[in-house]
């Protein structure tokens, strides 16, 4: 699966909190704004900047010092979360 973001979803930073703010354009999809952890505000940004999704496991692994099976959680949970949300969009690879 590959995902791209939405657009009319502003990243944006508050009194030092990242935030997903969605604009009118996106409202429909994504009706609430969201606060961003770490881990989210990493795969937002990777995504948005066309990183390779193989990326992200390896870069959690180092930065929370977990095994690759506990890292790919990790992802899984963080992208589950921006689809749901409807900040991402899951496109069929091919």
């Amino acid at each position: 699966m590959k995902y791209r973001v939405r657009p009319g979803v502003v990243l944006t930073k508050i009194c030092g909190v990242y935030l997903l703010i969605p604009t009118r354009a996106a409202a429909e999809h994504c009706p609430r704004i969201i606060r961003l952890s770490i881990p989210l505000l990493i795969l937002w940004q990777g995504i948005d900047k066309g990183m390779p999704f193989e990326r992200f496991s390896a870069i959690f692994q180092e930065m929370m010092r977990k095994s690759e099976s506990e890292a790919d959680e990790v992802v899984d949970r963080c992208v589950q979360k921006l689809v749901e949300g409807g900040f991402l969009i899951a496109e069929e690879e091919g």
